[in-house]
């Protein structure tokens, strides 16, 4: 089984990895900072497919996907169509469950207490800043997307407990009963 966990900055996805990561004895893994070029895009996407096909036989968390992640925070028409073709390569995909990591807007919309990640460059956040309302909005949408497409197992995670969420227990326990499932 793969975990996807996405969502915008701020949204607790290393948080609930890592707690995943632990009760599910799973590694977890993070692609990297954003790709440079179209090149590393598809190289990316490109190695997150392969995995995807192996779904059935390997169990790990991805802390967000290339063809999600990138997609909405590069904010680029010019690479839509690569997204596109990777996504419905994830839509096809067994044992594959998207975890939406979303709090409130004022919470995911607040970096105050932004914790800078490795991976993340100074222009890394700033761009995250300065487009945060579009990002958001542009993950409700896709996310919602995926929520309706009956291939798709997608869940809502909110670390603040909103009521239109599962909370962890539950996310843990259906999680359990899918990860022995092949």
């Amino acid at each position: 089984m793969i975990i996807v966990l996405e969502g915008p900055d701020n949204a607790g996805k290393s948080t609930l990895g890592r707690k995943l990561s632990a009760d599910l004895s799973m590694d977890l893994i993070h692609p990297g900072g954003p790709p440079k070029h179209i090149v590393e895009v598809i190289a990316r996407c490109q190695e997150q497919l392969l995995t995807f096909q192996l779904s059935t036989e390997v169990d790990f968390i991805y802390d967000r996907i290339t063809c999600i992640s990138d997609m909405i925070y590069r904010g680029r028409d010019e690479y839509k169509r690569i997204f596109e073709i990777y996504q419905g390569q994830l839509r096809t995909a067994k044992n594959v469950i998207i975890i939406y990591c979303r709090p409130s807007d004022e919470r995911v919309k607040d970096f105050s207490d932004h914790v800078k990640k490795d991976h993340e460059t100074d222009e890394v956040v700033q761009h995250a800043v300065a487009n945060v309302d579009r990002i958001v909005d542009e993950y409700d949408v896709l996310m919602n997307a995926f929520a309706n497409d009956r291939h798709i197992t997608a869940l809502k995670y909110d670390f603040e407990r909103d009521v239109n969420s599962d909370g962890y227990e539950a996310i843990l326990k259906l999680l359990k009963s899918r990860k022995d499932v092949r």
